[in-house]
């Protein structure tokens, strides 16, 4: 019964539910795929506002048109290798829109600092851009150390990023060879060794 002014009248009413935006939850992490060990941002529905098998996805870099993924998943790590992303370049904002078959959507940033997923083995430091720096971005150094063949320390830097690039403390190149770094992270530390190949002349 609808009610108006003191009349009233009998019929029937459609009402239309309004559906709800749906809310994302990211993950970022490095996880096993196809290519090896990458770093891949994955997006989750929050409290089960969206199916994922349903929904549909759009990634782009931020500032930017063109689609670069249409999964609930990316994987950043092949996005940088196939778009001679630098590591420089970081970090990177990605925006996914999630949209849902009702037509309801949300855009949700992802701010990567890094594709860091295994410490390196070896570096080249000749300017070309690649593998230039002994690269930790992203996994949060406390403190890297240095050391040569003879267990000598050559270099090491407090917070580190990835500023050594083959060089002593006091800016020296260090020869081709092997070395060996132990990286302080919180709580914990690891050690293994990283070759330096210098370009012959």
């Amino acid at each position: 019964t609808i009610v108006s002014g003191g009349c009233s009248v009998n019929g029937n009413v459609t009402v239309n539910p309004i559906t709800s935006l749906p809310q994302v939850t990211g993950l970022q992490e490095c996880r096993e795929t196809i290519f090896g060990k990458n770093y891949v941002l994955e997006a989750l529905p929050l409290n089960s506002s969206f199916d994922v098998s349903t929904a549909t996805f759009e990634w782009r870099r931020s500032g930017q048109t063109a689609i670069v993924g249409d999964d609930n998943t990316f994987n950043v790590a092949q996005y940088a290798a196939a778009n001679s992303v630098r590591t420089i370049d970081f970090p990177i904002a990605f925006e996914l829109t999630v949209r849902t078959p009702g037509g309801c959507e949300v855009t949700h940033v992802y701010t990567v600092e890094g594709t860091f997923c295994d410490i390196p083995r070896g570096i080249s430091p000749n300017n070309d851009t690649k593998n230039d720096n002994f690269d930790l971005t992203g996994l949060d150094v406390k403190k890297l150390t240095i050391f040569n063949r003879y267990g000598l320390e050559v270099y090491n830097k407090n917070k580190y990023t990835n500023e050594w690039h083959g060089q002593t403390n006091g800016g020296d190149e260090l020869p081709t060879g092997t070395y060996f770094y132990v990286v302080e992270l919180e709580g914990n530390s690891r050690t293994g060794w990283v070759y330096i190949n210098r370009a012959e002349n």
